[in-house]
């Protein structure tokens, strides 16, 4: 079943490179439910930050600690329901794409990971959590224009300049709770419609 998975897959990669195309890139599903998740998690950050839902400053650590773990929870399971016989998963673009994002991934972990933890220690939180915007969007910016580069993919290159753009609007607003919005739009901008996008552009599963 193996190997006749991959003879389709390259069968197909040959398809497109003699058209003289690009294999479509695979990983919308993914950045669709971070771009979602992330999205919404910056928005309720943002009513908090303004007072418009009541809450108090614990808000903040139980939404944060839901989004991790429903992103997790999402991402295992994406993965591990991703058809296996994707036609276009051996070509360059996805190949990188796996990559550029894990790699991306664990960087935003790790950073945000020791935030948690000295918070825990200092027993405040860590006032660089309020100057993440733009850490995480010159992370979004590298990675998608990297994959978009290698994957011919114009959506995403677009979005990756887009993220770009945002660093400095981050560093402006950076400490004030107008940030938090801006983020939520920028993560729906440069994430979630992206994913979108390619998730209908996916070719479609090989029986």
């Amino acid at each position: 079943m193996s190997d006749s998975v991959n003879n389709t897959d390259l069968n197909y990669l040959r398809e497109i490179a003699e058209s003289g195309q690009a294999a479509p890139l695979l990983g919308g599903r993914f950045l669709s439910w971070w771009g979602a998740l992330t999205t919404l998690a910056y928005a309720g950050h943002w009513l908090i930050a303004i007072d418009m839902l009541g809450l108090d400053g614990s808000a903040y650590g139980w939404m944060w600690g839901t989004y991790l773990v429903l992103g997790m929870g999402g991402q295992f399971l994406l993965a591990s329901t991703f058809p296996a016989s994707k036609p276009g998963a051996s070509s360059v673009g996805n190949r990188a794409e796996r990559i550029v994002w894990q790699a991306a991934g664990f960087a935003l972990f790790g950073y945000f990971a020791t935030l948690m933890v000295k918070s825990f220690v200092t027993g405040s939180a860590d006032m660089d959590f309020a100057y993440s915007f733009a850490v995480v969007f010159m992370v979004y910016d590298v990675g998608l224009i990297t994959t978009g580069a290698l994957g011919e993919s114009q959506t995403l290159t677009r979005a990756g300049i887009a993220a770009l753009l945002l660093v400095p609007v981050a560093a402006w607003f950076a400490g004030t709770a107008t940030s938090w919005l801006l983020a939520s739009i920028g993560a729906a901008l440069c994430v979630l419609f992206p994913g979108l996008v390619m998730l209908k552009n996916e070719p479609k599963v090989v029986e």
